[in-house]
């Protein structure tokens, strides 16, 4: 990929920090190859449009399990999942994009994802803008991009990933990552930056954030932070020398975070040319070209304490609270499971699955 004005105006380290985040995004869109609200979808079930792109996932009824699964896998369609009755749909996005990473208020009244620009019918470009509720909130701003959005609970304001350093920033020693709290009213006015940090979370009482930190941007040690908004006290959760890698912090009620991690074991190695900085930095986004395994953790927010709920190795496991905090919805490469909140009754629901991103909705 080229980026001539970023390397113009960004340093060595923050370009290939932020081109790793981008390319890296872009090899699980490619890989193989405005919705309505999420209470208007437009087609139950549908097929992939694309011949690179995979059907919808098939999943076995759950009675017992009541809500909605709003899922991706990172291949150009989203999909929400009845639980109960196993209909699927597929949600209408802009032909121009490939949509990844839902996000939804707690009512499900809103929708937000990442579109990554889309260049064919299979590949993207590293370009990414954040859309809500069919129509681009974040566009594409120059060098800058957009990834990992996360609503309150009213859908008033935006959590996201910004990717780049904006012209006349310093540029050094820096990842090039960057959360920022936007409102919806006038989403290019972010009224709080965390730099060094990406993948925010609200928490269900929306005073907390969670979020990654990565303490060391060469080496791309990472630690899982919360942060709380009125306050501004922010504190680590999970050290940088706890786990190898550690991806996706999600909220399991107001005192617990689940996430996965990964001692940096990989499954399987499909490509071997890739950039060793690739791997180093952001394993955990390299589900298509590296097949990373992983484990589901919990911590708890209060003292650290942390709990290890999964105890077989998954591909790229990404994890997705029920509403109620008392089960865990998780897409790996092997399918889709479900589990009680303490790592009981792991069950596998579909065989169907990948890298993407995955919600729980009522």
């Amino acid at each position: 990929m080229s980026h001539p004005k970023m390397h113009q105006h960004i340093g060595t380290q923050t370009v290939l920090l932020t081109l790793s985040v981008r390319l890296c995004i872009a090899l699980a869109l490619s890989a193989c190859s405005t919705p309505q609200t999420p209470s208007t979808p437009s087609s139950s079930p549908s097929s992939s449009s694309s011949p690179f792109l995979p059907p919808p996932p098939a999943i076995t009824p759950q009675p017992a399990h009541p809500g909605r699964l709003w899922l991706d896998f990172s291949l150009g369609d989203l999909w929400s999942i009845n639980l109960a009755t196993g209909a699927v749909i597929s949600l209408s996005v802009p032909a121009t994009v490939f949509p990844s990473q839902p996000a939804l208020t707690p009512d499900g009244a809103h929708l937000a994802y990442l579109g990554a620009e889309k260049t064919s019918a299979d590949t993207s470009s590293d370009r990414y803008a954040i859309y809500l509720d069919g129509a681009p909130l974040l566009p594409i701003n120059g060098d800058l991009s957009y990834a990992d959005p996360a609503l309150s609970a009213d859908g008033r304001q935006v959590w996201v990933t910004r990717i780049g350093v904006p012209t006349g920033a310093s540029a050094q020693h820096t990842s090039g990552l960057a959360v920022q709290q936007v409102d919806v009213a006038s989403p290019l006015t972010a009224r709080l930056t965390i730099t060094e940090a990406y993948q925010p979370t609200l928490s269900p009482s929306g005073d907390w954030l969670v979020y990654v930190r990565i303490t060391q941007p060469l080496s791309g040690t990472k630690e899982i932070r919360v942060r709380q908004l009125s306050t501004g006290e922010d504190r680590r959760v999970v050290s940088d020398t706890q786990f190898y890698d550690v991806y996706a912090p999600r909220w399991l009620n107001n005192e617990q975070v689940i996430f996965a991690a990964t001692d940096g074991t990989l499954a399987q190695d499909v490509s071997p040319t890739l950039p060793t900085l690739l791997g180093l930095i952001f394993p955990l986004h390299i589900a298509t070209a590296h097949t990373w395994s992983g484990q589901v953790w919990r911590v708890q927010v209060s003292d650290g304490a942390l709990k290890q709920l999964t105890q077989q190795p998954l591909q790229a496991p990404i994890v997705a609270p029920a509403p109620d905090g008392t089960q865990i919805a998780v897409l790996s490469g092997e399918g889709i499971w479900l589990m009680q909140s303490d790592g009981s009754q792991i069950h596998l629901i579909s065989q169907d699955g990948g890298n993407g991103g995955i919600v729980w909705t009522d």
